[in-house]
Formats: C-alpha cells, sequence, structure tokens
C-alpha cells in the first residue's frame, strides 16, 4: 500500500508541477481518493465503504493542484479589498467539511469550503504508458529535429514537408512547394 500512495503522490505532483514541498499533501489526497476508489480485493467495494456502510460521495472531487478561487471572509479584509484570492487545491480537509490550500508565496495552507474551483487552469503533463505512445513520440520528435536540422516545415498534411523559399526553385512544376515523405520509417532506424 504504501509504493502505491508514492507512486499516486508522485504522479500528482508530476502532473500539476508542484514542487516537493508538497510531498504530504500529495500523500493525504492519495490516500482520500484510494479509501474512495472500488478495489478488486473489496468485491469492488470502496474500502470507505467497507468500513462506514455508507457509499462515499464524489461530487466533490477536485483535481490536485489546480487553482481556485477562495472567498476571503469580512472579518479578514477591508472594504476596498478583494473578496477572494487565488490559491492551489491540495487536498480535502479531515476534521470539516472542506477543501485544503496552499497560498504559493507564503506557502501557507488555508482550509475553505468557500471557493470556486478552476480545474481548466492546471496544464495536464501525459506521459506516454505504451511502447506504441512511446514510440509514436519518438518519430514525431525526429520529424521535428529533422525539419530543424534541414530549415523545413511540416505543412498541415503531416506527410508532406515545405521547403524553404531558397530550395523551391529547385523543385519541379508539379511538386513546386512540397516534398512526400510517405515512407519515414527508413529514416529514423
Amino acid at each position: 500500500m504504501n509504493r502505491t500512495l508514492i507512486e499516486r503522490a508522485k504522479c500528482m505532483l508530476f502532473n500539476c508541477e508542484l514542487q516537493n514541498d508538497y510531498w504530504a499533501e500529495a500523500m493525504s489526497t492519495a490516500a482520500y481518493l484510494i479509501n474512495r476508489s472500488p478495489t478488486h480485493a473489496l468485491s469492488n467495494m470502496t474500502p470507505e465503504e467497507a468500513w462506514s456502510g455508507n457509499i462515499p460521495d464524489l461530487s466533490n472531487l477536485k483535481i490536485f493542484g489546480c487553482k481556485a478561487m477562495v472567498h476571503i471572509p469580512n472579518e479578514k479584509r477591508r472594504k476596498l479589498d478583494s473578496k477572494s484570492c487565488e490559491l492551489i487545491f491540495v487536498g480535502y480537509s479531515e476534521t470539516t467539511k472542506g477543501y485544503r490550500f496552499i497560498e504559493p508565496k507564503s506557502k501557507k495552507a488555508i482550509t475553505s469550503r468557500d471557493v470556486v474551483f478552476l480545474e481548466d487552469s492546471i496544464k495536464r503533463n501525459i506521459v506516454p504508458t505504451s511502447a506504441s505512445e512511446r514510440k509514436v513520440d519518438n518519430i514525431n520528435e525526429s520529424k521535428k529535429l529533422l525539419c530543424h536540422e534541414t530549415n523545413l516545415k511540416i505543412s498541415e498534411n503531416k506527410n508532406k514537408l515545405d521547403l524553404p523559399l531558397s530550395e523551391q526553385q529547385f523543385e519541379e512544376p508539379e511538386n513546386k512547394n512540397i516534398i512526400n515523405i510517405s515512407d519515414t520509417s527508413s529514416i529514423y532506424q
């Protein structure tokens, strides 16, 4: 179970590009999510359901590391101050019904339930999982490198390259601007 927690926490930190300083928050959130995820060992029940007998409410789940606009209570602001501040979501409160946030500059932890999540703000880092995805990524990177080194540009048709202006005069009229590179397998092996 420890390895599962660590791997999930590392993935969450990597995905939202947070520093390793937030590993404890990531581990806590990973445990929260595992306890609310169905498992084969419990006949597709969640650990939370097996423990309490209640099906967990998943409507409060949010993307770890996303930005959120957190309401600032009247007591903590003056008349002309902003009514909300932008924080980073790092987990779920263990004591109250709310969420945990980090203020990026001061690294101060805040718990609140008056919040608007900006889940689309997070840039997702997609890591290829299968060998075929890695091979496609390597081919695409090789194409980019080849084009960069030879001053060629990839056109909208992914199997063709645009020639630079200096080399267009040497092309035949029917292929004036485009070279066909449909068989690239021999280039990249």
